[in-house]
């Protein structure tokens, strides 16, 4: 009965260790960060500071760094880390359109990452036209002879 009891009682400890239920949890998972910009902005033409802001935040609480991950038109952009800007590397012209297609609708692709994941966001900058003024300027007056 002893030796009974006793198997009995390392049995009941050793199933009390690995039932998991000590508590101990794995780690979460880390979480990619999420985009809080849009992924479609306008900006008029002939403008020095035409440029994007990109924005997220991390679900982990990480720091979040951006770049130009790429894109059809993104030859036409530079990143500025420390003001976490894309600008324009020429200003913009609706007349004179440099995108890949023509069409004024500028297409990057901005990564957000915390550092172990990140995420991509496709975004469309479109130049809009700027009435171009013009003034009239009256050079002589009174003459009646060619």
């Amino acid at each position: 009965m002893r030796v009974r009891a006793a198997v009995t009682a390392i049995l009941a400890i050793a199933a009390a260790a690995c039932s998991g239920g000590g508590g101990n949890s794995p780690p979460p998972a880390n979480r990619a960060p999420i985009f809080s910009s849009p992924s479609a902005i306008s900006v008029a033409e002939n403008t020095a500071d035409a440029s994007y802001s990109p924005a997220a935040t991390d679900p982990d609480g990480d720091a979040v760094t951006f770049s130009l991950a790429g894109g059809a038109d993104a030859s036409q952009f530079q990143f500025t880390a420390g003001a976490n800007r894309i600008d324009f590397n020429d200003i913009p012209d609706f007349e004179a359109p440099t995108d890949a297609d023509r069409d004024n609708v500028y297409e990057i692709i901005v990564r957000a990452s915390d550092g172990r994941l990140s995420t991509d966001l496709a975004v469309r900058i479109t130049v809009t036209d700027v009435a171009e003024t013009f003034s009239l300027r009256r050079v002589a007056s009174g003459l009646n002879q060619p």
